[in-house]
């Protein structure tokens, strides 16, 4: 759990995140993988961002989970709304609570998933991802596991808990560490 002020991050095993310093009062958390619950302070403005290889999302107080698989990623919202943005075809949709945005497969189409009304996706502009998914080679290097759409993981290797340098970025790599409670 990283904690600042009132802001939550709750990094879940097999996850690796990096934090940037903030930018122009914005903080941006790159996920490579993994899964990560947020419970971010309610600002009027939009202050708080998570950047995937496959969505972004943009926030002004809220609590949610951003969820990477090996093709694709999920922003699930409990409390507040989230502006989730497809990166491949640039379809940007505001997720109330209680609502999931879902980016799989080739074609990386916004899927909603709720009971009653959906939120509606807007057109956007396509945009390239600020993190790459990792490779299969980098996964082991970090002791990572990364679930496909099954639930299956992809990869594996030994259980440790490591923090590393990544081009030039601080990593924060959560995996399970089995010898510990």
């Amino acid at each position: 759990m990283l904690v600042r002020g009132k802001e939550v991050m709750v990094v879940g095993p097999n996850t690796v995140v990096t934090v940037p310093p903030d930018r122009q009062g914005t903080t941006t958390i790159l996920q490579r993988a993994g899964e990560i619950v947020f419970d971010v302070d309610k600002r009027n403005v939009k202050h708080f961002a998570v950047e995937t290889p496959y969505l972004a999302a943009l926030v002004k107080g809220t609590r949610f989970t951003v969820q990477i698989f090996s093709d694709g990623a999920v922003v699930s919202v409990d409390r507040g709304l989230v502006e989730v943005t497809g990166l491949v075809t640039g379809e940007t949709v505001d997720i109330p609570r209680g609502q999931r945005a879902t980016i799989r497969g080739p074609e990386a189409k916004l899927i909603i998933s709720a009971s009653g009304e959906h939120a509606k996706v807007r057109p956007g502009k396509p945009r390239a991802p600020v993190v790459v998914p990792l490779s299969p080679e980098e996964v082991l290097g970090f002791g990572v596991e990364i679930p496909d759409a099954s639930g299956s993981n992809t990869t594996s290797s030994s259980s440790r808990n490591i923090s590393r340098n990544l081009s030039s970025n601080a990593v924060l790599d959560t995996s399970t560490d089995t010898g510990t409670k």
